[in-house]
């Protein structure tokens, strides 16, 4: 059997909002926009984009302040990166989407949810929160730190790693080696004025009080050994958003995504084949999830 072929359309910058975003389109169909987190670039979706290429349109590209877009030195908002979603699918004659973010993209999704419900066909929170925890504040802000201190490239990565995986993925042999070489290669590694300006729009997020106003399809996932976003705090989102579905990934970190791919995809193909058959995906007897639902 031929493979089928892919479609792929390279565009290096874009203008909206007043910024320029890098981003890159790939397949063709239902769109899918990608949504990576704080001071993370698009390539952290390269293991999903050729499965979901073959089926829908994805979009991925580096939010303001990271990789390849600008990165201007003021303070950045939720509301703001939300606009340049807003522009970046107006821009692609985008007039639904399914949505998927990652930590930070996940609070910049709720955002869009709330803000821009026309622009929703389904949402996938992966390892957010509606605010973020002390924990989490605490590391970042020790991270930021380190943008002033002369140290060893190597050591700075190795700080960033035990946040992200699992403990069980880091065992891996020769993964925190492959892990490291992958960050040093990086063609736009996050700066400083980057980190500090996502930093004060992550820290300024809260959709506590208005979650339950979200409306679409949604995906919640969160992950068992993931120190940034609590399950807990996942399971209380998809209680508190009214057509929520709730997944917990086991022996997994921040980036489950990265982890476990395989899987990843096939949850979130499941859950937007129900919302394109206008199957009603939030019920609690849905079966492709198994026993992982969570209310």
């Amino acid at each position: 059997m031929l493979a089928r072929a892919r479609i792929f359309i390279y565009m290096p910058k874009i203008k909206v909002n007043n910024v320029n975003l890098f981003y890159e389109e790939t397949g063709q169909g239902e769109p899918v926009v990608l949504i990576s987190g704080f001071s993370a670039v698009h390539q952290i979706w390269e293991g999903m984009v050729p499965a979901f290429a073959k089926k829908y349109r994805v979009i991925t590209f580096d939010n303001r302040g990271a990789g390849l877009s600008d990165c201007p030195n003021y303070p950045y908002t939720i509301d703001q990166m939300t606009a340049d979603v807003v522009n970046l699918c107006q821009l692609l004659n985008i007039q639904k989407a399914h949505f998927i973010g990652n930590s930070m993209g996940g609070c910049i999704v709720q955002n869009l949810a709330y803000k821009f419900p026309h622009l929703m066909k389904s949402i996938v929170i992966s390892n957010s929160f509606p605010v973020i925890n002390s924990r989490s504040k605490l590391w970042v802000e020790s991270r930021a730190a380190l943008f002033k201190i002369d140290i060893p490239l190597e050591a700075l990565f190795k700080n960033f790693l035990p946040q992200l995986y699992s403990n069980s993925f880091l065992a891996r042999p020769k993964m925190i080696e492959t892990l490291i070489q992958i960050m040093q290669s990086s063609p736009a590694p996050i700066t400083e004025t980057g980190y500090l300006n996502q930093m004060q729009a992550l820290f300024n997020f809260d959709s506590s009080t208005w979650l339950h106003h979200i409306s679409c399809p949604c995906l919640i996932i969160n992950a068992d050994d993931d120190s940034l976003a609590d399950v807990a705090g996942g399971q209380k989102m998809a209680q508190t958003i009214p057509n929520a579905v709730f997944y917990c990934f086991q022996n997994v970190g921040h980036l489950p995504h990265y982890e476990q791919p395989e899987l990843f995809i096939k949850l979130v193909f499941d859950f937007m084949a129900k919302v394109r058959q206008r199957c009603q995906v939030w019920t609690k007897d849905i079966k492709c999830f198994s026993n992982k639902i969570i209310f």
